[in-house]
């Protein structure tokens, strides 16, 4: 790994600070920019693979961390995708129930 572990512990504690933020802007409803996140999580990635093994514990302890805060972002993405597309499905289903309902009154 080219770098310290007290660097790689500096970055993964930044980027949970990023995603820290995301989760933040989704809670309270404002939209959600994650390419910086993206390309500092693949440059993490991609560093932490140039490693040698034998990580030392406190690293893969906050690797660890942030994979479990990446999935609760990505829990929470899911949440807010479903929130605004059921009501999209329910309008949908609600015109169609219409429209073929008329088709059936005239036949």
């Amino acid at each position: 790994m080219s770098g310290s572990s007290g660097e790689f512990e500096q970055e993964i504690e930044r980027i949970s600070a990023i995603i820290a933020t995301a989760r933040d802007h989704l809670e309270s409803g404002r939209s959600v920019d994650l390419a910086a996140l993206e390309d500092r999580v693949r440059d993490l990635c991609d560093r932490v693979a140039e490693a040698p093994p034998g990580a030392p514990a406190p690293l893969k302890e906050a690797l660890e961390r942030l994979s479990a805060d990446l999935d609760d972002l990505e829990n929470d993405l899911i949440a807010r995708q479903d929130a605004h597309t059921e009501p999209l499905h329910e309008a949908s289903h609600r015109r169609a129930s219409r429209i073929y309902g008329r088709k059936d009154e005239e036949t």
